[in-house]
């Protein structure tokens, strides 16, 4: 083979080896692939940083860096009249003088929260985006390579609706039982509870007492260390991904109760204190039928 033809077909081996590792990394700070802001973030500024690798001479435009109206980037920004000019350009970059850099944006002005105020019931997911074209081959087409993974930022100020909840008077605590309700319910990370004692002329308690928060992989979180024979006042709350807090449940209301155990109710029904290691074989027996009898009208009073 000919030294010229050799040599261009080394040219574009090489190129078709860098198009097969080409990409385009994308990260938040710390890594992360999803950021969510609250009403306390509106105003806070959020760092993009970029990263292309096996691309050589072959680009055949710039690095396009940009926040996106929605959860799909396709391979441009939008921002033209004709595509309703809602994305948000964080920069473009040359890739033959430099193969990383960053973009920075405030979450104020990502697109669904520009030009409105940070206090309006806002929830908006959008996906941070990159794209650049390149040849595989020396005089080939010109081809999209898209930044990964796909980042989202969201802002969300909408609370969750407060959760349905229940509660079941218990030997020293109450048994409280949480279930999602309404909107927003996919969103819940966690609950919370707060309970007081019910005031004798009703209203709500001198003092409400939080239980902190409580994963919604459970559905029933004890309260315990609590007086028997008082009634107890309880409601909940929901908070989702960004800590915003629903407004409380419905109060429910759980009395503990003093639970007798075996020995206790053993006795109560008759029973006597019989038998024992120095105790004849003939005069335990008895008593131990009589035991498992009690036994039993115990668990059979406990189902009911």
């Amino acid at each position: 083979m000919p030294f010229p033809l050799r040599l261009a077909l080394a040219a574009a081996l090489l190129l078709g080896t860098a198009a097969a590792a080409q990409s385009i990394t994308l990260t938040f700070p710390a890594s992360a692939t999803t950021l969510n802001k609250g009403p306390s973030g509106c105003n806070d500024s959020v760092r993009v940083t970029w990263t292309a690798s096996g691309f050589g001479t072959s680009p055949c435009n710039s690095l396009q860096l940009w926040v996106a109206n929605g959860q799909a980037c396709g391979d441009s920004p939008g921002t033209s009249a004709t595509d309703g000019g809602t994305d948000l350009v964080l920069g473009t970059f040359n890739l033959t003088t430099q193969q990383t850099g960053t973009g920075d944006f405030v979450v104020s002005d990502m697109p669904g929260v520009a030009g409105r105020s940070c206090g309006e019931a806002i929830d908006v997911k959008n996906f941070v985006c990159a794209s650049v074209q390149y040849r595989a081959t020396v005089g080939g087409n010109c081809s999209t390579v898209q930044g990964t993974p796909n980042l989202i930022i969201r802002y969300d100020n909408v609370p969750p609706d407060a959760p349905t909840i229940s509660a079941d008077g218990l030997d020293g605590k109450i048994s409280v039982h949480f279930a999602y309700n309404g909107s927003g319910a996919s969103d819940v990370l966690y609950w919370s509870a707060e309970y007081g004692i019910k005031p004798a002329g009703g209203g709500d308690p001198a003092v409400w007492t939080p239980t902190g928060q409580i994963s919604t992989s459970k559905t029933t979180n004890p309260i315990t260390g609590l007086l028997n024979g008082t009634t107890w006042l309880v409601r909940g709350y929901a908070y989702d991904e960004v800590n915003n807090p629903s407004v409380a449940s419905a109060t429910v209301e759980a009395t503990p109760q003093h639970s007798s155990g075996f020995w206790e109710e053993y006795k109560a029904d008759g029973g006597n204190e019989v038998g024992g290691c120095s105790s004849a074989g003939a005069a335990a027996v008895p008593s131990a039928i009589a035991a498992l009898s009690v036994l039993a009208a115990v668990l059979r009073r406990r189902s009911r």
